[in-house]
């Protein structure tokens, strides 16, 4: 892990910020980064921010934990993440109390019979 440097770790966030939607589905005999290349020779729509970030989260909290079990001295992932700029209008809104009880009252948790199709009977 040591031989891993800021470097790489910016490489890789290049190569995640040009992939595809549904790279791995779409293309599961390229590599990552080969998907990226076609995706920018054919302009196919990216993977958002928010995956974006995710993907980095996930390789900074590998280099964290490296760190905290001496394993690595720096975490060379750290603070890689892009700005997210998208309006707050534009992300998903948390279920209303209402929505909830609607799923909740449902037979599945209320009690149901097995019809067979989805427990949609109340017992």
């Amino acid at each position: 892990m040591d031989s891993i440097h800021r470097m790489d770790c910016e490489r890789i966030r290049s190569v995640i910020m040009r992939l595809p939607k549904n790279a791995t589905q779409r293309f599961p005999k390229l590599s990552l980064e080969d998907a990226a290349k076609l995706a920018d020779a054919e302009k196919l729509e990216r993977i958002g921010v928010a995956a974006v970030n995710n993907y980095l989260h996930n390789l900074s909290a590998l280099f964290k934990w490296g760190v905290k079990n001496w394993r690595v001295i720096r975490n060379p992932a750290e603070g890689l993440a892009l700005p997210d700029d998208r309006d707050q209008r534009d992300l998903r809104h948390p279920f209303t109390t209402a929505q909830l009880q609607a799923i909740f009252n449902a037979p599945l948790y209320t009690g149901c019979q097995d019809d067979e199709e989805g427990y949609a009977k109340s017992a």
